[in-house]
């Protein structure tokens, strides 16, 4: 009898803790909520052309949204899949991921010379 009392005890604060964390969970919709300086892709993921930085122009579209940061996990090309992006939501801070890839940025031409911005090297000449 004192058994099942004990296990009905640990059951109802489990269930108890469960439910805590559950409330303190901050739910962001990206659409309502935020706006992305991204490209979406067909296959759902975002993405940029490389600058030279790491940051992603994120910005809290409602009232109750503070971006706090943005950034991509790898300023390598090859490596990024997602962006993480700190924020308060009414008052509370969270994470987010979400799926992105930086893409390499576009040559550009002129006095016969190429120069384009790679992630592992600033202002490459190319001949």
């Amino acid at each position: 009898m004192v058994a099942v009392l004990l296990m009905a005890l640990m059951l109802i604060g489990c269930f108890a803790v469960t439910t805590f964390a559950a409330n303190g969970n901050v739910n962001v919709d990206l659409q309502a909520d935020l706006t992305i300086g991204l490209t979406l892709g067909s296959d759902g993921i975002y993405s940029k052309e490389y600058d030279g930085t790491k940051t992603a122009n994120i910005t809290g579209k409602a009232a109750n949204v503070e971006v706090l940061s943005a950034e991509f996990n790898s300023a390598n090309v090859a490596e990024a899949t997602h962006v993480t992006v700190t924020l308060k939501k009414d008052g509370e801070q969270t994470t987010i991921q979400i799926p992105a890839k930086i893409t390499p940025k576009k040559l550009t031409w002129g006095s016969g010379n190429a120069t384009a911005t790679s992630p592992y090297l600033a202002n490459t000449t190319v001949y």
